[in-house]
C-alpha cells in the first residue's frame, strides 16, 4: 500500500472518522481480517484496498474478476484476481455474528488505486482512493455519534 493511500486514510476528518489498519479480530475461533476498517458517523466501512493498474471486468459477485492491462505497445494481456467485493462482504458477514458488531451498520467496501478503471456490474460500495472522504460520505444509511464511534474505536 503506498504513500499516497495511507496520506488519503488519515487525511479524513477525525471528528467523523477513525482508521484501524491491518484490522484482525477473532471470532468463533476463526480470525477475520481487512485492510483498514474505518469506524465512522455514517457507519463502518469494512475496505480492502486493491492496487492494480488497467481495466477490472466482472459482476461484483463472482468469485473472481478479470484484470485486462495493455502494455506500452498496446498489446493487452487479462490476468483473473480474486474479487475484493466478495471477501468484504464474506468478513462483514462474520464480523455480524460477534455482539460487538451485531448491531452496526457494516459496509462492505472496496478502494480502488487511481491506476484502476472499473468496468464492473453490481451495486457494491467501490471507492476510489482519490475521492475518498466524498465517496464514503455519500453513504448515509444510519448514524452512529462521535462518541459512539470513539468508544468502539478505543474497544477494538
Amino acid at each position: 500500500m503506498g504513500l499516497k493511500y495511507e496520506q488519503n486514510l488519515y487525511a479524513l476528518d477525525t471528528h467523523k472518522y477513525r482508521v484501524l489498519r491491518g484490522f484482525r479480530y477473532a471470532i468463533d475461533n476463526k480470525i477475520v481480517q481487512s485492510n483498514y476498517v474505518i469506524l465512522s458517523v455514517y457507519g463502518i466501512f469494512v475496505c480492502d484496498y486493491i492496487s492494480l493498474n488497467g481495466v477490472l471486468k466482472g459482476k461484483d459477485t463472482d468469485p473472481e474478476l478479470i484484470n485486462v492491462i495493455r502494455n506500452e505497445y498496446g498489446a493487452k494481456s487479462q490476468q483473473i484476481v480474486p474479487n475484493p467485493f466478495v471477501k468484504t462482504e464474506e468478513t462483514c458477514e462474520l464480523l455480524r455474528k460477534d455482539p460487538l458488531f451485531a448491531d452496526k451498520n457494516l459496509i462492505p467496501t472496496v478502494i480502488f488505486s487511481e491506476y484502476l478503471d472499473l468496468d464492473l456490474e453490481g451495486d457494491k460500495l467501490r471507492v476510489k482512493i482519490n475521492d475518498l472522504e466524498r465517496d464514503l460520505s455519500i453513504f448515509k444509511k444510519e448514524k452512529m455519534t462521535e462518541e459512539m464511534m470513539n468508544q468502539m474505536y478505543n474497544e477494538l
